[in-house]
């Protein structure tokens, strides 16, 4: 059955063009971060912060990004939107002190934490008829968010979200279909990239009809992963912050 929730969820799209002049009430803001606090954590652990930009500070973020190579869309997304907010690993809250190098749990937990609470406060956002587009590649600039906003140890910057009011139609893509990612307690088989490749022409065909230009789907992930074109400064980041 269906409902406005489920209604929202499933027409989720990234947006890229934003109304500049649109100002986020601090009401809606606070319902945002309200909703993004509630989502759920391992031991109820919340092991995350959120950093919120806007106005000049929001502008000073923007001129950091804009010092790395192939970062045009985002920093005019986040210039655009009324509000970026960053979700950040932070497990020092607790007042730890201790070696977590070489232990991957600490830094799933707090990834998983983040990422939950970003998209409880998408879904909100988007419940509110605003547009949201997600910036993971934020990353690639930790050394300098660290360093720049002061940041403790076992802390990092996970992953951006920009919100605002929407300027282009939103088209919703396709997602890959059952047959890649539902099992029914059985194994998982990914022998056969059939499924795979029609998806990936589907996609090329989707983006032809919304106007825009993309890379192929398969090939995409094929690069980045065969050649490992990670970001340079995620790992040492995440050493120096004691969380590797």
């Amino acid at each position: 059955m269906m409902n406005e929730t489920i209604n929202v969820i499933q027409n989720h799209a990234t947006v890229r063009g934003f109304d500049g002049e649109y100002t986020l009430s601090q009401e809606a803001l606070s319902a945002i971060i309200s909703s993004a606090k509630q989502a759920p954590s391992w031991e109820n652990g919340q092991a995350y912060s959120i950093l919120v930009f806007t106005g000049k500070e929001k502008e000073k973020l923007a001129n950091l990004v804009e010092k790395h190579d192939n970062q045009v869309n985002n920093v005019n997304t986040i210039r655009q939107s009324s509000v970026f907010l960053l979700f950040n690993i932070n497990l020092s809250l607790y007042g730890i002190d201790a070696d977590l190098g070489g232990e991957i749990e600490p830094l799933l937990i707090g990834a998983v934490d983040a990422s939950l609470a970003l998209e409880n406060a998408a879904i909100t956002a988007e419940s509110m008829g605003l547009g949201t587009c997600v910036i993971g590649s934020i990353r690639r600039l930790s050394e300098e968010i660290v360093t720049t906003y002061a940041y403790p140890k076992y802390s990092f910057p996970l992953v951006g979200m920009a919100i605002g009011k929407a300027t282009k139609e939103k088209f919703v893509k396709p997602r890959l279909s059952d047959i890649n990612v539902i099992y029914a307690g059985q194994s998982m088989d990914f022998t056969d990239l059939t499924p795979v490749k029609v998806y990936a022409a589907k996609l090329k065909n989707f983006s032809i009809q919304a106007g825009y230009t993309s890379s192929d789907w398969l090939d995409r992930f094929l690069n980045y992963y065969n050649k490992g074109k990670y970001p340079k400064g995620t790992k040492a980041v995440l050493q120096k912050q004691g969380l590797l």
